[in-house]
């Protein structure tokens, strides 16, 4: 939880917490007292805002009430707002979250979890050498296009850049998506060709994340929730004379590890102005521009 990464990291002194529900907001001291730590209780974020002297703000409320509770933290200047995503519901919030902080110098990070994860920020780094310039891809996902759909837009937007256009979508209601939300086949054109196919599946079967990857030199996969990584190279045929296929790929990542952790550290080094950040509200804003895009094509309109 964000809770428990906060109280984690030894360069983040938790001082108050604000939840409308009073019985999650004495559940949160709770954990922190048995840490040693006592925690100021609020339960509305304009109180927390105007009693505390907040360098860091996390908001990590559902996406509806992102951009009241940004805005309103905003007007005291915090140095970082840290938003779980998805960034908001709609273009015209996520567009006023990101003037908000503008207007006060706050810097505004979207928790795109996986963004923060050391083996993915190398990967992106290194994604021309391990297969090359990319051709295509494919990502499945399950939860709906707002909830996991989200981490997979990013993603992909993380290590392949922009979309650029939506030639195709197809609602997929499953019954597990969230109000107002819905499952999705679409096809996404990234800058310089890149064609991607994302298909939402039901959750209640089975969770599923999974994205790959192709270029002219290999391919990357990403599986197991996102925890396992490999890269796959371009070796001779083993069954047809004069072809080339993938090998079975050499493990870059696997097994649990924390995307929050690395997350609060980043933000620290933000914070610290040791680092830019690398999810920023402009990245929020981009991600929900084709997240919104996607359910409009969708539905036909």
């Amino acid at each position: 939880t964000y809770l428990g990464a906060l109280l984690d990291n030894p360069d983040v002194k938790l001082v108050a917490v604000a939840d409308a529900d009073p019985d999650r907001a004495e559940w949160a001291t709770d954990i922190a007292r048995q840490r040693g730590i006592r925690l100021a209780c609020y339960v509305d974020a304009g109180t927390l805002m105007r009693e505390e002297r907040a360098d860091l703000v996390v908001v990590a409320t559902p996406p509806d009430t992102h951009r009241k509770l940004v805005e309103a933290c905003a007007a005291s200047a915090p140095q970082v707002i840290l938003v779980e995503k998805p960034m908001a519901l709609s273009v015209a919030d996520a567009e006023a979250m990101a003037i908000a902080c503008t207007g006060t110098g706050t810097h505004l990070v979207i928790g795109h979890s996986r963004r923060f994860d050391p083996s993915m920020r190398q990967i992106r780094d290194d994604l021309p050498d391990i297969i090359g310039d990319p051709v295509g891809g494919y990502a499945a996902y399950t939860g709906g296009l707002w909830d996991s759909g989200t981490h997979t837009i990013d993603l992909l937007r993380f290590l392949l850049g922009e979309v650029v256009a939506i030639p195709s979508a197809m609602p997929r209601q499953w019954g597990s998506e969230g109000p107002g939300d819905l499952s999705v086949i679409a096809f996404l054109e990234f800058t310089g060709g890149i064609m991607v196919t994302i298909q939402g599946f039901d959750i209640r079967d089975y969770a599923e994340f999974r994205l790959i990857v192709y270029g002219r030199k290999g391919a990357l996969t990403m599986d197991d929730s996102g925890f396992h990584v490999s890269c796959h190279r371009v070796v001779a045929g083993r069954w047809f004379g004069g072809y080339k296929q993938l090998d079975s790929g050499a493990v870059v990542a696997a097994g649990p590890r924390s995307y929050l952790g690395p997350m609060l550290e980043h933000v620290v080094a933000v914070l610290a102005e040791r680092e830019d950040s690398i999810s920023t509200g402009q990245d929020g804003l981009a991600t929900v521009r084709v997240l919104e895009a996607i359910q409009r094509k969708a539905e036909g309109e």
